[in-house]
């Protein structure tokens, strides 16, 4: 007899082992980010096969009460069974410690979540902006490289630009008004600390832009007074808001230098 139970069914194929890969790398994600990364117009073709996975225990699903009052879409993330499937893979290599910290993501902050999803979005409109010229690594990615030349404490994400000018390369960060106060000032002291350490030195390139992305104006006047009381001019900082990255389809010249929120400028500009 066969079973009705879904966690029954037979083993993950390929694309929903790409579903999984996926949340490894975002941490969390809707529907329609994962179909916007997979080239679909939108969520619902992909909502199917995202519940059959929660469904047999792969991935797990957010969707509180207080989403649906304020038109919030449901996020998704890897369970413990979606880990060991993962690790099952003879074709791909995950990092231990990221694969251990997975774990913690059915009790994550809902700070977290957003930060998170946030990524995933810039990652989306980025890569639709710049195509193939641009690579996205997130932190997640990162773990995995054996590499002394980043920050100690990694960034959200690292991008490479392949622009007219040459290649371009950025550290990018998410800040929102609901993240630790200790978080900022943080973040800013290791980008010190990296720069005056001159490791990256060793890679023969130039040393990385920084990028931040404030979910709010007050959050990136924040920034910018951080930046300021920093009195560090050689580092580099450029920050925007989520609402006007959304909005990167239509200019490109997003990015605000430190201190200097009247001007604007494209990745390919900085």
């Amino acid at each position: 007899m066969v079973s009705d139970d879904p966690t029954h069914r037979k083993k993950v194929n390929s694309k929903q082992l790409e579903l999984l890969h996926i949340l490894y790398r975002f941490r969390f994600a809707t529907t329609d980010q994962i179909a916007a990364y997979l080239g679909k117009k939108n969520g619902t073709r992909v909502y199917r096969r995202v519940m059959i996975l929660v469904e047999q225990g792969y991935i797990g699903r957010n969707y509180e009460p207080e989403y649906r009052k304020q038109d919030m879409p449901a996020s998704y993330f890897l369970r413990s069974k979606g880990i060991a499937a993962l690790k099952k893979r003879d074709d791909k290599t995950y990092s231990q410690k990221v694969l251990h910290n997975i774990y913690k993501d059915a009790g994550a902050s809902e700070q977290f979540v957003q930060s998170s999803l946030t990524i995933f979005d810039s990652y989306n409109r980025l890569k639709s902006q710049y195509g193939e010229s641009l690579q996205f690594f997130t932190k997640s990615d990162l773990a995995g490289f054996e590499s002394a030349h980043f920050p100690g404490q990694l960034p959200d994400a690292y991008i490479r630009l392949n622009s007219k000018s040459g290649l371009k390369q950025f550290f990018l960060d998410v800040h929102s008004i609901d993240q630790p106060l200790f978080k900022m000032p943080k973040r800013i002291k290791s980008y010190i600390d990296h720069l005056d350490s001159e490791v990256w030195s060793a890679t023969g390139e130039p040393q990385p832009k920084v990028l931040a992305i404030c979910d709010r104006a007050s959050t990136q006047k924040r920034l910018q007074s951080r930046i300021a009381k920093a009195k560090k001019p050689e580092l580099a900082i450029f920050s925007t808001l989520k609402s006007v990255m959304e909005k990167i389809g239509e200019s490109p010249s997003i990015w605000h230098p430190q201190a200097k929120l009247d001007e604007s400028v494209s990745l390919e500009a900085i």
